[in-house]
């Protein structure tokens, strides 16, 4: 199917993708899936269009920077998941808004018009990583309310959690001197 759609991308060289899902009356997103490979490297390309590799895991590893997309290819061809590929791809991008990032500091106040005040506060923070942290509280928050926590039991909750975690760092940096 990939072929014919590019085909028909050649023949009607002004075509976006979107106007050829009209004409196939297809979702314009599954046209930019199929057609995504020729972003690929000459190894994706070829993996994919002999059909060692599945249009689920191609389309996870073109979305990844060129230098990484051939490391992915080796994961997807033995069998890693869709979702270990995309792993990667958040970790690359994670890794390059934090180095991108300048301004770090301690603490990240936020005062809401509520008046609600929320405060972020960690050792080198930048915009980007208050918000990682954010979100995985709010993740961490959904989950207690649904299991009928108050903010009091949470609250103490997530600090027996960092408490296990930072041992189990602590544990495993030991094992690696000792």
């Amino acid at each position: 199917m990939s072929l014919s759609m590019v085909g028909l991308l050649d023949l009607n060289r002004g075509w976006t993708n979107k106007e050829l899902a009209g004409y196939l009356h297809l979702d314009p997103s599954s046209v930019t899936r199929y057609v995504a490979y020729r972003n690929g490297t000459a190894e994706l390309q070829k993996a994919y269009l002999s059909g060692e590799i599945d249009l689920t895991r191609m389309y996870a590893i073109v979305k990844l920077p060129a230098e990484k997309q051939n490391e992915a290819l080796a994961m997807g061809l033995s069998g890693a998941s869709r979702d270990a590929i995309e792993q990667v791809g958040r970790r690359s991008r994670k890794e390059k808004a934090s180095q991108d990032e300048a301004g770090k500091t301690a603490k990240v106040h936020c005062l809401l018009p509520t008046g609600v005040q929320i405060t972020v506060s960690g050792k080198g923070l930048s915009l980007g990583t208050a918000i990682e942290a954010l979100t995985d509280a709010i993740k961490e928050m959904r989950a207690a309310k649904a299991n009928g926590y108050t903010a009091k039991t949470f609250a103490a909750s997530m600090k027996d959690k960092a408490k296990a975690s930072q041992e189990m760092a602590n544990a495993a940096e030991n094992e690696v001197k000792g």
